[in-house]
């Protein structure tokens, strides 16, 4: 899973910078899965190894991301989300479905529509 934390490829130092590194990602890739967290959340972290095995699973057909909520709040609340762990689903730079909490069955279906 690629993390958009504080980071993208290297180091991005300011919410202008986030930004910009998150308008290209959703333009330059047609498939997103995105997880929302924050850190020290116990779901959020009891279900990142889920995520990550599949993220790797998933891999070369949809990118999987990780977001550190607390530091990007207001991409969290445009994708409709104030509780964590979150996941949205983008296609065509367009969230087309997204869940508060998580299970490995819930997220897998969701990749697999989204790869339909």
């Amino acid at each position: 899973a690629l993390f958009l934390g504080s980071s993208l490829q290297g180091v991005v130092h300011s919410f202008g910078e986030f930004h910009n590194a998150w308008n290209t990602l959703i333009t330059s890739q047609p498939l997103i899965a995105v997880k929302f967290y924050i850190p020290g959340c116990d779901p959020c972290t009891a279900i990142a190894p889920v995520f990550h095995r599949l993220s790797e699973e998933f891999s070369g057909r949809v990118l999987c991301v990780e977001i550190n909520a607390k530091e990007h709040k207001g991409l969290a609340r445009q994708l409709g989300f104030s509780r964590f762990p979150s996941f949205a689903y983008i296609k065509n730079g367009q969230k087309i479905a997204g869940h508060t909490g998580a299970s490995e069955g819930q997220i897998r279906a969701h990749l697999m529509s989204l790869i339909a």
